[in-house]
């Protein structure tokens, strides 16, 4: 309950075992309480990455299309 209420408090926390650096050298990965796409600002500081999230909704749409065409 309290790790739900940091997430919404834009406090996440990392899965630390699957973290990476990302195209802009920053680094990247999934909150391990919401699973949210997040970035890392500062050292224990992560927030929700939206440009993420929306990217990667595009590519499913996309994705989509192309099965649905065959």
């Amino acid at each position: 309950m309290f790790g739900f209420l940091m997430c919404l408090l834009s406090k996440h926390s990392p899965n630390r075992r699957k973290v990476w650096v990302g195209k802009e050298g920053r680094y990247l990965g999934r909150c391990h309480r919401c699973g949210a796409a997040i970035k890392r600002l500062d050292r224990e500081n992560w927030v929700r990455d939206w440009s993420r999230l929306f990217s990667n909704d595009r590519e499913a749409r996309k994705r989509q299309k192309t099965d649905n065409t065959d």
